[in-house]
């Protein structure tokens, strides 16, 4: 039954990319390619925040006043967060040609889902930016 299930989902894609009859699909496609192009650029950044912060070797630059547990638990919570609405921003788009997504429970959960990963997202990066301007390495 899932393989059926993605089957459907993904000829009633195919359905939508080769039936461009109204206004509305022409925008669905304009929002799908918009969130795959979004994907993409949120996977690089967030491959090099995490690179920056964990993968990176010590050197005398970068000393544990630069870098404190607090900056890289915020940008890569930050990170995470807004890959994860990336993400999410995303499948509303095969998920809603296959299922309603209006007043329902799979339309709530998308929009609240998105809504909250944004939010906490957008929290960690002001923490980020309150540490650093309490940083006494930046004074």
């Amino acid at each position: 039954l899932v393989h059926g299930k993605v089957f459907i989902t993904m000829h009633t894609l195919q359905e939508r990319f080769h039936s461009m009859y109204r206004t509305s699909d022409y925008f669905w496609m304009a929002g799908f390619i918009t969130s795959i192009v979004a994907m993409l650029i949120g996977v690089v950044l967030f491959s090099l925040i995490i690179h920056r912060f964990f993968c990176k070797r010590k050197s005398a630059a970068h000393s544990p006043s630069h870098q404190n547990r607090m900056t890289k638990v915020c940008a890569s919570l930050s990170a995470t967060l807004s890959l994860a609405c990336i993400v999410l921003v995303f499948i509303t788009f095969p998920a809603c040609v296959m299922y309603y997504c209006g007043y329902n429970f799979v339309g709530n959960f998308f929009y609240c889902a998105v809504l909250d990963t944004y939010i906490l997202s957008k929290i960690a990066v002001y923490t980020l930016f309150i540490d650093r301007i309490y940083n006494e390495y930046f004074k």
